[in-house]
């Protein structure tokens, strides 16, 4: 019988794209989530590595072997019988194909599914209608990685790797109708319009393309092609969906079912992200949302132009967003790290005191505007008039922006003087470096927020060792308490994105789940030291490595490092406690907007509160002033459908990193290893565990390796739950503060090791020299 760790295995459960290829992993995903993909197994990579040391080759590579080595090995492989346990496993496997009741068109399908994906490298057969022709068939497949046109392509793409052949065997479907769907313009890279080609028996090719935006196809098909087109069309983007990125499908249609045939990511080609251009002094801009904002953030953040000199004397800069197609892009901060200008002394000096002045001015506004946001979520918005609802919304906004103009001054000087630091004392990458001791749980605010959830942690460990878990009063008095620290600190951003567009997430106080499912972790995995205990050992440890560095450096220079040591820690604390203050003030707002929603709602202006967020200031001020009439109903609804849509369409835009765009940054990837930037020293090996939100932590080993896209804040309460960490974008400095403090190793700017590992694979981080070696892709 077939099973995923037999070296063939039933399509449906091929989700190893290192043994069975990214063709079949794609299909494998599809079956899951309930696309109709025609049935059919996997012969893995296993079993071509098998056969070629069967015949002695098992360590030649393709593009290493002259012209007549390579005829001779595929002459080799194209006469030699399977050994016998092969065609044993390959006989079972076509069996159950042949009796499946849905193989009625009597014929199987052969086609390569190589990793990496080598697309026009190998050949494939169609109409294979016995045991022998199938075996014949999958022995041409493999003689094909042999061919010129395989090298050629082998070379170009993964100049030193040996090829790992995988093969799909599925049934053949019988229909009239076949095409070729493209989500994204292969011309020009517009996602916008779905490219449709399509073959009906003799007749010709007909290639129909559907504009998103118009909801219209050129040319005008009304018939059945058309009506198939769209189908097809509609099937893609889903597909798309689970692929995350624009994709090329092959599929057959029967007159009622559309069957998906392949599946792949479409590749090299051009960004398509119009308007980019900005003009002016050639600053460069970068993006800091990951998808397109919601209208009524953009209403109330984002103008043409946002912009506030900020006064350093090395690096000034000015803060600048730019809104394009509906995602941010600020001014890129120039930390002078190369600069000459930013080693002089006096310019050092100068900046120091402009940094002590800036961190008293922030420090003072952040505990007043903490204090106002307490007051406005002590609020019982229910009970609250509409006009007084209306005023709160308007102080939730202004708290809003004003928490996110505070942490945006915090940026560069959190970047600038730990920089300085670490270049006084030097590279500070090892584990028990006076930098990384210097800096590492910087954070108060954080400590205390985790060290709150770890006690909740072990709490609940304990119930459920002494019993009394099943006690509805200590179950009842329990959740109080999380409901209070929820309400008190709201929110904790998983990604560095989410301030920027209070719609782009949920707080605790609407999904109390998230955080339990946060304590539920932490609880089953075992003892460690307290979060509290390091932390204040830590403290201790900083005094008196302070009090060294003065005793060794005299004089001025003695000053400059306590100045600077000061400014780092001070400047790490202020804008962790304006990223919280941030999430609290994006709380408040959310309620108002939802409770606002909620209202209109019960007038019939809305079908769901969270439709708010498709309005701007100026709708609501409209529907306000109409007191929530019917009539504004169908006018409402209609704006929202249309805003949801265009919502929709920026967001399948590929947005450029920086704009003006440059070239993408190439993925760092040398025999075996990743490289980024070293965030937190120390070294780890373990399985990767792929996550993107509190709800994906459950069942977590303490070895783990945890890899997140965008770093942020919210993901420190569960460095208790791992091993190592991976990030693909670069670091949160308040995650990399909190990892060295728990002596979490941190690779931070890993870009592309998503696309690289899988889910599981056994990986070494190494903190220190910022490298991720790769054992099992």
């Amino acid at each position: 019988m077939l099973h995923v760790s037999s070296p063939i295995i039933p399509l449906a459960e091929a989700n190893r794209q290192s043994k069975c290829g990214k063709k079949a992993a794609i299909l494998a995903q599809l079956i899951a989530v309930g696309f109709n993909v025609p049935a059919g197994f996997v012969v893995t990579s296993d079993v071509y590595c098998w056969y070629m040391s069967h015949l002695g080759l098992s360590c030649t590579n393709p593009q290493n072997a002259t012209a007549l080595q390579r005829e001779k090995v595929r002459t080799s492989i194209l006469q030699t019988d399977l050994p016998s346990d092969i065609h044993e496993l390959i006989s079972e496997a076509y069996e159950v194909i042949a009796r499946s009741e849905a193989h009625n068109a009597g014929r199987i399908v052969v086609r390569v599914s190589a990793h990496p994906h080598l697309p026009g490298a190998y050949e494939s057969c169609a109409d294979v209608v016995s045991l022998d022709d199938l075996e014949k068939a999958i022995k041409k497949v493999w003689a094909s990685a042999w061919t010129d046109q395989a090298i050629a392509i082998q070379s170009r793409v993964t100049p030193e790797e040996m090829p790992e052949i995988a093969v799909i065997v599925q049934q053949a479907v019988d229909c009239p109708i076949l095409g070729l769907t493209l989500t994204a313009n292969p011309i020009n890279g517009n996602p916008q319009e779905v490219v449709v080609c399509t073959e009906c028996g003799d007749s010709e090719t007909r290639t129909i393309v559907l504009n998103l935006s118009s909801m219209k196809a050129e040319p005008n098909a009304s018939d059945e092609i058309g009506r198939v087109a769209v189908i097809a069309a509609e099937q893609a983007i889903l597909v798309e969906k689970y692929i995350a990125c624009p994709v090329e499908i092959d599929w057959a249609y029967d007159g009622q079912t559309l069957w998906v045939l392949q599946a792949q990511s479409l590749e090299d080609i051009p960004t398509y992200f119009p308007g980019e251009c900005l003009g002016g002094d050639n600053s460069i801009f970068e993006r800091i949302t990951r998808s397109p904002v919601s209208p009524l953030v953009r209403s109330v953040i984002y103008k043409e132009r946002s912009m506030r000199a900020v006064g350093f004397p090395i690096g000034k800069f000015r803060q600048e967003w730019r809104l394009i197609n509906g995602f941010v892009f600020r001014r890129a901060l120039r930390v002078p790290e190369n600069n000459p200008d930013g080693r002089d002394p006096r310019l050092q000096m100068r900046e120091i005191i402009s940094g002590e002045r800036e961190l008293r001015r922030v420090a003072t506004e952040l505990t007043k505007l903490s204090a106002d946001v307490s007051a406005l979520l002590a609020q019982d918005l229910q009970r609250l008039s509409d006009t007084k609802l209306t005023a709160i919304l308007r102080e939730a906004v202004r708290f809003y922006t004003r928490s996110l103009e505070l942490l945006e001054s915090s940026q560069y000087p959190s970047v600038r003087f730990p920089h300085l630091l670490r270049e006084f004392l030097g590279s500070g990458s090892e584990p028990t470096s006076v930098y990384q001791r210097l800096v590492a749980g910087a954070s108060k605010a954080l400590v205390l927020r985790d060290a709150v959830i770890e006690d909740f942690a072990n709490r609940l460990a304990v119930a459920r060792y002494t019993g009394r878990l099943g006690d509805p009063e200590w179950q009842k008095n329990f959740r109080r308490e999380v409901e209070v620290f929820a309400r008190e600190h709201c929110y904790a951003f998983m990604r560095c994105d989410e301030p920027y567009d209070a719609a782009s997430w949920r707080s605790w106080v609407e999904d109390i789940d998230a955080i339990f499912a946060i304590i539920e972790a932490l609880s089953r995995q075992g003892r460690r030291p307290a979060l509290i205990s390091i932390w204040e050992a830590q403290r201790v440890s900083v005094e008196s490595i302070q009090q060294d560095l003065l005793e060794a450096y005299a004089g001025n220079a003695g000053q400059h490092l306590s100045q600077l040591i000061t400014q780092s820690r001070g400047w790490l604390e202020a804008r962790s406690v304006a990223e919280c203050t941030c999430a609290r003030a994006g709380t408040a707002l959310r309620l108002s907007l939802l409770e606002l929603g909620r209202r209109l709602v019960d007038r019939g202006c809305l079908w769901r509160p969270e439709d708010v967020f498709y309005l701007d200031q100026k709708d609501i001020r409209s529907i306000a002033a109409s007191g929530g009439a019917v009539g504004k109903f169908k006018e409402v609804i209609e704006l929202i459908a249309e805003r949801k849509h265009l919502h929709w369409l920026e967001s399948r835009l590929r947005a450029p990193e920086v704009i003006p765009t440059q070239d993408e940054p190439r993925l760092r990837f040398d025999e075996g290893k990743l490289r980024g930037r070293p965030c937190s020293p120390g070294v780890a090996r373990g399985r990767l565990r792929r996550v993107y939100k509190a709800a994906d932590v459950m069942g977590m080993q303490p070895s783990d390796i945890l890899l997140i896209d965008w770093p942020a804040a919210g993901w420190t309460p569960l460095l208790g739950l791992v091993s190592g960490l991976i990030s693909e974008t670069p670091p949160d400095p308040s995650l990399a503060s909190m990892a060295a403090l728990r002596g979490v190793p941190y690779v931070a700017d890993c870009r592309g090791v998503g696309s690289v590992l899988t889910d599981g694979a056994w990986v070494t981080v190494d903190g220190s020299s910022g490298v991720v070696e790769c054992e099992d892709r």
